[in-house]
């Protein structure tokens, strides 16, 4: 709720007060004050077609009802549960997320936001590598802004915290329009799943704890990749992962 009584100069004051990376901090300054379905509005009221869904976490539009019944009924049961602390809410999410899950990802982790749940997915990467090996990502990927994140994602506007972050290996993205002349899509795709698979066997005695990517390249030109690439990339880490432990384990007995 905005309050009664405030200023341009209050505003002012305020974008001054914010470190980088939160609000425009360009013109021109637009500030938003409320939104409904497809649709969110300025504080000049000027109304604009929300193509983001604030970045695209108004799925179902902004400001739906149900959304807001269902927030505004468990706030006045309980606002906060500690996440060393069960709720049913929280119980009954999880079991149903575990059930719709395909395959075996029957295990849940709730995060506040994609950094967090990238950088979780990583965390879990290293704790069940022996040795924990380099994470390989995309050129050009994001991946969120955490410590972690940020060294995996390229290009960053800055590189002074690399020394901070796990080690990554990066190799390219099957993005058809930067293929050299005369190869087609289908063709760039094969050769940059060649190019992962090098990277994997190259590192023979530090494994690759991880390869990350994003199903479509956000910041990175919002880019489908070929279909062919996606299975590409399935068949050489199921090669590559628990297929080359077991014959790994077999030859030790």
């Amino acid at each position: 709720m905005l309050p009664a009584v405030y200023t341009d100069a209050d505003l002012e004051a305020g974008r001054e007060a914010i470190l980088g990376g939160w609000s425009t901090g360009s013109e021109p300054k637009i500030i938003l004050t409320r939104a409904s379905k497809s649709s969110i509005w300025d504080a000049d009221g000027r109304e604009y077609l929300d193509f983001t869904s604030q970045a695209w976490s108004n799925n179902i539009g902004a400001s739906d009802p149900r959304v807001l019944d269902a927030a505004d009924a468990q706030a006045r049961q309980i606002s906060h549960v500690r996440s060393n602390y069960d709720s049913i809410p929280l119980l009954l999410l999880a079991s149903r997320l575990a059930q719709i899950a395909p395959g075996n990802l029957n295990k849940v982790s709730f995060c506040l936001h994609g950094s967090l749940a990238v950088e979780s997915a990583v965390k879990l990467a290293l704790k069940n590598s022996n040795p924990a090996g380099p994470i390989i990502v995309l050129h050009d990927s994001y991946h969120g802004r955490s410590l972690t994140t940020m060294g995996m994602s390229w290009p960053h506007m800055e590189r002074a915290l690399d020394s901070l972050t796990p080690p990554v290996m990066r190799v390219r993205q099957p993005y058809a329009y930067r293929a050299p002349a005369g190869v087609t899509p289908q063709e760039w795709a094969a050769r940059c799943a060649d190019e992962l698979r090098s990277a994997i066997l190259a590192c023979k005695s530090n494994r690759p704890s991880a390869f990350v990517m994003e199903p479509v390249q956000g910041n990175g030109t919002q880019l489908d990749f070929p279909r062919e690439y996606y299975q590409y990339v399935r068949d050489i880490c199921t090669e590559l992962s628990w297929c080359s432990a077991r014959r790994q384990v077999a030859a030790t007995r």
